[in-house]
């Protein structure tokens, strides 16, 4: 058997077996059984392997991996649905064109109100909630204005 480097072209870690590209840019077949160590190998990672002629091809045998490839990590912009819980990206409701609210694809439960209207008449309606006496001031100074 030939020692060779290369670079694990694939490799499926549920079905455990994968193949390995060589510096010469032969493929070579290997299995989870090839591989020394107990890492398993990803895309991209740099090996040294024997290699060996089989009836199918080429096969690699006394796998060692020499360098791992970093992995880029994958952001993740989903948010939490609340009523449901799953992992969203929210759909967007227009009404005549304009964003009126986003939705849970799943469940349908509102996620944002884009509407100014319904969040100034909210805003206004958590003040009363919180703050009863002041909110009743402004209510009250609101209709005087409006009638004169």
């Amino acid at each position: 058997m030939i020692p060779v480097k290369g670079k694990v072209k694939w490799f499926s870690p549920e079905k455990g077996y994968g193949f390995i590209t060589s510096e010469l840019g032969d493929d070579h077949y290997f299995n989870v059984q090839d591989i020394i160590g107990a890492d398993l190998p990803d895309n991209g990672d740099q090996v040294d392997f024997e290699s060996a002629k089989s009836a199918k091809g080429f096969r690699a045998k006394n796998t060692k991996i020499i360098s791992k490839t970093l992995k880029e990590e994958r952001r993740d912009d989903r948010i939490e649905c609340t009523r449901c819980s799953r992992k969203i990206v929210p759909r967007i409701i227009t009404d005549r064109g304009n964003l009126d609210h986003s939705v849970c694809p799943y469940c349908g439960a509102w996620i944002e109100d884009f509407s100014i209207l319904r969040n100034l008449i909210s805003g206004i309606f958590k003040l009363a909630v919180k703050y009863p006496i002041p909110a009743l001031v402004i209510v009250v100074i609101g209709l005087v204005a409006g009638n004169s």
